[in-house]
């Protein structure tokens, strides 16, 4: 059976799923898709504003260090643009 939400070991509830919201650079949307794809079950890309680069990546709690670990490792080498910044937790 499906569980809404999971319960850590101090009796919390924790979210099965976070998302961050970034922004790149525009014309990358597709490179980081495709990057993200080759992750199977990491993280799923939806684009809320391609004019601007707005992005918003939804993946599993569990898999939430790898996430940021990548996502920082490809905005610090600038492969996802100048200028990129992560804007909030969803």
């Amino acid at each position: 059976m499906f569980k809404q939400s999971k319960i850590d070991q101090e009796g919390n509830k924790r979210k099965a799923f976070e998302g961050v919201e970034l922004t790149i650079a525009p014309h990358r949307i597709a490179f980081f898709k495709f990057i993200l794809e080759g992750y199977d079950g990491l993280a799923i890309l939806s684009t809320l504003d391609a004019g601007s680069g707005r992005v918003l990546l939804r993946f599993p709690a569990c898999r939430e260090d790898e996430v940021y670990k990548l996502t920082r490792a490809l905005l610090q080498s600038g492969q996802l643009g100048k200028g990129c910044f992560m804007i909030n937790r969803v």
